[in-house]
């Protein structure tokens, strides 16, 4: 399994890319910006990004939703509970001063126990509550 941690934007976020080392199929954590920092990881792995992952709601983890979306075509997932902070005005407002844009909806909602996978790997959903509802 390939896991690259890069660090992003001026609140020093940790976008995780993680990837099946055979199939180079891989998911993008927390893609708040700093794109050119992000894209550098997926080139260096040659990774398809199947699927972006957010492990909460709050603006400086989704604020680089909207591009990664339109970049790869692969779906949103977040935690059920959090779906209605990306549309907050606090949520527009902070993504674009990060200089991202409003996250789209997700296509996909988590709940604790759902599996992930891409490749031959998977990632488990452990709902994990307190720095935001929906934090996994």
């Amino acid at each position: 399994m390939i896991i690259e941690q890069i660090l992003v934007t001026g609140m020093a976020v940790f976008c995780y890319l993680v990837a099946d080392e055979k199939s180079r199929e891989g998911v993008l954590i927390d893609p708040a910006g700093d794109h050119h920092l992000i894209q550098n990881a997926i080139d260096k792995h040659g990774v398809t990004v199947t699927y972006i992952i957010n492990t909460h709601g709050h603006f400086d983890h989704t604020s680089g939703n909207d591009y990664w979306m339109k970049k790869t075509g692969a779906p949103l997932l977040l935690h059920e509970t959090d779906v209605r902070k990306l549309g907050s005005l606090t949520s527009r407002f902070m993504s674009r001063t990060m200089g991202g844009k409003t996250s789209p909806p997700p296509q996909m909602t988590l709940k604790d126990g759902d599996v992930i996978a891409f490749g031959s790997c998977s990632l488990k959903v452990i709902h994990t509550p307190g720095h935001s509802e929906g934090s996994v």
